[in-house]
């Protein structure tokens, strides 16, 4: 799918989940109309965002506010090209970075679906059906998981190895690895430049 500002995605479907890929497509398009937070779809090799989705983003939002963490009000939209008086489709609550250490990340309701069929599971031709989680390559793991275990899961426990830390959130584990850890687990010698 093509859209402002000279930019292009695609899914890649995996479970009840999806992998979003944004790139800049038609540059002169992007550098005329492209505001400062754009510039993240062409810097390497960070990921833009993850969503995480709640089924009520408002109740979500007031808990955070009661618990002492500063975050905008929520607001609401429709896709790209919705006529004046269309009901929107997603409530978004943006999630500041100094929350969540490392990631632009945000949290969503989807307003038009209704959970009473239960969510679709994709099953890929090589039988791969969820994603089981994320892992960043950090100078102090600790530090990021502590973040994201007071904002997302503080009943969680930090598990902690040498250079590595983990934090498992709802059905995911977030990991958080050293460069050295990530090469001595992986068997990865090289980083790219930037990495």
């Amino acid at each position: 799918m093509r859209h402002f500002p000279g930019l292009r995605n695609g899914f890649v479907y995996i479970g009840t989940e999806y992998l979003e890929f944004e790139w800049v497509e038609n540059r002169k398009e992007y550098q005329q109309g492209k505001l400062p937070y754009h510039d993240i779809f062409i810097k390497n090799p960070a990921p833009f965002g993850i969503g995480l989705t709640t089924d009520d983003i408002k109740t979500l939002h007031r808990n955070w506010r009661r618990r002492g963490f500063k975050v905008a009000p929520v607001y609401s939209r429709g896709p790209r090209g919705a006529k004046e008086g269309d009901p929107p489709w997603w409530s978004f609550q943006k999630i500041p970075t100094v929350l969540l250490l490392g990631v632009w990340s945000f949290a969503l309701t989807y307003l038009f679906r209704k959970n009473k069929k239960g969510k679709v599971v994709r099953i890929g031709g090589n039988s791969i059906y969820a994603i089981k989680g994320i892992t960043f390559v950090v100078s102090n793991p600790k530090n990021r998981a502590k973040k994201w275990k007071k904002l997302l899961a503080p009943r969680t426990s930090i598990m902690e190895e040498p250079g590595i830390c983990r934090l498992i959130i709802g059905p995911h584990t977030f990991t958080w690895m050293t460069k050295d850890a990530y090469k001595n687990y992986y068997g990865v010698h090289r980083f790219r430049k930037n990495s």
